[in-house]
């Protein structure tokens, strides 16, 4: 079994080189684009046809002496995905398969056992013991998407494993639910906005402001070059009479 420590001192592409499965000169290009923009080295080793997922996973098994695991047929225990919240699997791009609570073990699947980083802080995440098994990079995107549900689903780490897809269905239902009163809502704002339009425009017509005809041309006509509203000329100057009646009734 090869040390923590010594581990330490050897990296993921040394490891891989010193298994056979990896130039000199491919290392250092793979250092030279993980320096440049980023990204997991096994990552960029296998997205450049380096060596696939499978001959690293084995080739790190040997060199390191640690066992591997099978995510996508392994069973998954829910204890294990509740030591270990969402954000903190997807940092350092892990997945746990397995707690023993009396041991205070909790372990865990990473394509690079070599990182001490992660290791120490999933053992303060955890609060447990942590010990690594190997798993390809892929392997554990699809077991972090399969197993883990999003907290605005409202899935719960404790019983993901029992309840995960029924409540996803649950969730999703009361949204469909939600989504369907807020439209019925805005018909029924839209239908009574229309009736106060029709109301308005049947009062303005009888009242002789702007005749029916008149406002559906200006309602579809372009908005560059609109037609004026012309009002009833002769309404008005036949209600301007009756106003300065009235008036000078109540000043008698």
């Amino acid at each position: 079994m090869v040390s923590t420590r010594a581990r330490s001192k050897r990296r993921l592409g040394q490891f891989l080189r010193d298994a056979g499965v990896l130039e000199e000169s491919q290392l250092k290009t793979a250092l030279m684009d993980q320096r440049q923009w980023g990204g997991r080295l096994g990552r960029i080793l296998v997205d450049r046809g380096y060596v696939d997922e499978e001959t690293l996973v084995h080739a790190l098994c040997r060199q390191l002496a640690l066992p591997s695991v099978h995510l996508d047929s392994a069973a998954v225990d829910p204890h294990a995905l509740a030591a270990l919240p969402l954000e903190v699997v997807e940092r350092y791009h892990v997945f746990p398969i397995g707690l023993n609570r009396h041991q205070g073990i909790l372990r865990i699947a990473s394509a690079d056992p070599t990182n001490v980083q992660a290791l120490e802080a999933l053992t303060f995440h955890s609060k447990h013991k942590v010990l690594f098994s190997l798993a390809g990079e892929e392997a554990i995107s699809r077991a972090i998407r399969r197993n883990y549900g999003r907290a605005e689903l409202g899935v719960t780490q404790a019983n993901l494993a029992f309840q995960w897809p029924g409540k996803v269905t649950e969730v999703l239902g009361r949204k469909h639910a939600q989504v369907d009163a807020r439209i019925g809502s805005l018909e029924e704002m839209v239908e009574s906005q229309g009736r106060a339009l029709r109301s308005m425009l049947e009062l303005l017509d009888s009242e002789g402001v702007i005749r029916r005809e008149q406002f559906l041309e200006r309602l579809h006509a372009p908005r560059s070059s609109p037609p004026p509203l012309p009002l009833e000329r002769t309404t008005r100057s036949r209600r301007l009479p009756e106003l300065s009646a009235e008036n000078a009734t109540d000043g008698s």
